[in-house]
């Protein structure tokens, strides 16, 4: 009985323990972001740490994953690469003009400007940069708080502890202030009813709608908060009366053939494995990277009608942004893209589109083959990877020079002893 209590008494006492060092940490950490510190994390795009020491003189530039271990030594944030900067800054010109993180987003990926990580550019990484205090010069702390035992939360605003003027400015502050001007003023708080007014204005004046239109009109909702409201933005059309060129009967099948392409997947790595080939994810959706060299995608290819009436039809394939080498395993959809019409596989270089398009004529020319059942196209697709596979292991070995064996001189086998 005793001894329960005295553990009790001393979990308690542990707890209370934890709780005053978290608040001394974050005591310290809010201390050490009011200099102009930075406390801890990653920094943003073309922004670099840089240790110091306790009298400021620098001590060099730290690399992703390194860390500080003397307690005297503090982190302050730099401007980083030049190019980097310059991407900044035209980021920032560009989107005065275009109004639209996904233009400015889609130019960079046209231009080929890389990312830290090396994935294209979102609007969503345009919108933080363009939301980013330290490219004026700020250092902001405390946005977020994840305290021990409790869920992570966003903090109001005025709990954020800033740091003003702590950096070398990379953005001239008035550009910068234009920029979340807009980006505010974008933001409606409307009724659904309202939001068809505007978008019905908008189609009379443009024409047309579009993702682009929507998100760089003033006044409008982006077009994630029609995607709430609205289900989708071919419903949105529909109450609108608008017709888009581009047809759209294939999203009410996805739901249909996107658990197909799991399936399939499914199969295709279990038959892999078993013919003794080492398989794992590729870090896209619905692919597999075998013994790391060869990757095999699964994929739907969606019928889409002629333009005319005379005009055949065609499938389109839509792929990532960087398709390995290896295969890509589609599922060809029927007429409407309602049920499955067959199953193709095709080479791919590593050089392929995102958008592949090819009609049943060009099928034989872009070598793309056909199979009319699902164990057909595994079947395949295993045999190629094992041919593969043990072309790769079978590597050419050079006859060994045996060494001439020295007989005794004697007539004898034996030697003399």
């Amino acid at each position: 009985m005793l001894a329960s209590i005295v553990k009790n008494i001393k979990r308690v006492m542990a707890a209370e323990y934890s709780r005053e060092l978290s608040a001394k940490v974050y005591a310290g950490q809010c201390r050490f972001a009011r200099l102009g510190y930075k406390a801890c994390g990653k920094v943003g795009y073309a922004l670099v740490r840089e240790l110091v020491d306790e009298k400021d003189r620098s001590k060099g530039i730290l690399k992703d994953g390194e860390r500080k271990y003397l307690t005297t030594d503090h982190i302050r944030v730099r401007p980083g690469e030049p190019h980097e900067v310059a991407t900044v800054q035209w980021i920032f010109s560009r989107f005065l003009e275009v109004k639209s993180e996904s233009v400015v987003a889609w130019e960079l990926n046209k231009r080929q400007v890389p990312t830290r990580t090396g994935k294209p550019w979102t609007r969503v990484m345009v919108g933080a940069i363009l939301r980013e205090e330290s490219y004026i010069g700020n250092l902001i702390f405390n946005r977020r708080s994840w305290k021990l035992r409790q869920t992570r939360t966003y903090n109001p605003p005025d709990q954020w502890i800033r740091a003003e003027g702590c950096l070398e400015p990379v953005v001239d502050r008035e550009v910068f202030k234009q920029a979340n001007r807009f980006i505010e003023e974008r933001r409606v708080d409307i009724s659904e009813e309202e939001m068809l007014v505007r978008l019905r204005r908008t189609l009379l004046k443009e024409g047309r709608l579009s993702i682009s239109i929507i998100d760089r009109t003033p006044g409008l909702p982006c077009v994630a908060t029609c995607q709430t409201h609205f289900g989708s933005m071919r419903n949105l059309y529909r109450l609108l009366g608008f017709t888009p060129k581009r047809n759209y009967e294939f999203l009410e099948s996805r739901p249909l053939w996107s658990e197909q392409k799991t399936r399939l997947t499914s199969r295709i790595r279990a038959a892999i494995s078993k013919a003794g080939c080492r398989t794992s994810s590729g870090g896209w959706t619905d692919s597999l990277r075998v013994n790391d060299n060869i990757c095999v995608s699964v994929r739907a290819a969606r019928w889409t009608p002629g333009q005319l009436e005379s005009h055949s039809p065609h499938w389109t394939i839509q792929c990532d942004a960087h398709v390995p080498a290896g295969w890509i395993a589609a599922i060809r959809l029927s007429e409407h893209n309602r049920t499955v019409l067959d199953y193709v596989l095709l080479p791919t270089d590593g050089k392929v589109k995102r958008t592949i398009r090819f009609s049943e004529a060009a099928r034989d020319r872009r070598k793309i083959t056909c199979f009319k059942t699902a164990n057909a196209l595994i079947r395949a697709i295993t045999r190629r990877l094992t041919k593969k596979c043990r072309a790769s292991r079978a590597t050419p070995t050079r006859p060994s020079t045996r060494s001439k064996i020295s007989r005794p001189k004697t007539k004898s086998a034996r030697a003399p002893r």
